[in-house]
């Protein structure tokens, strides 16, 4: 199996890597094919990265903290950092999120109420209205 890295950043997998800290080649942590499974997988950058992390948090959830003597290996703190790592791009997915407003301007929402694909909302300013009644609402722009 492959593992390269470029830091130029012209591949989907270099991105991957920068983005997971998979950049030192002493301390390979996922292949070039594992990475490209999962770009393809997820269908972007960052979906792909946070499928890493947790295809390393299996990984080392695996490993266990050992003491030999004076000798200790504390495994369980790799685990901790991918942990955290997955929450980091966990939040950053979440602020990618961007707030909207329709029917702000008479043209959207004449085009909202216009267009037939959309759901119509269960209430409406005249929802109470007799449609009996010759009174004009209160509540609509006919003053």
């Amino acid at each position: 199996m492959a593992w390269t890295y470029d830091t130029a950043l012209t591949a989907d997998r270099d991105i991957i890597r920068l983005t997971i800290g998979d950049v030192l080649t002493a301390d390979q942590q996922l292949s070039d094919e594992e990475l490209t499974y999962f770009r393809t997988t997820a269908g972007n950058n960052r979906g792909a990265a946070l499928l890493a992390v947790e295809a390393l948090i299996a990984k080392y959830s695996r490993d266990v903290d050992r003491k030999v003597g004076d000798l200790s290996l504390s495994s369980s703190q790799r685990l901790i950092a991918y942990k955290a790592l997955r929450a980091t791009i966990l939040a950053r997915e979440e602020l990618t999120a961007q707030p909207f407003a329709g029917g702000i301007s008479i043209s959207d929402k004449q085009g909202y109420e216009d267009d037939t694909d959309l759901v119509k909302p269960a209430f409406s300013r005249t929802l109470h209205d007799d449609p009996d009644s010759d009174d004009a609402s209160p509540y609509t722009d006919d003053r």
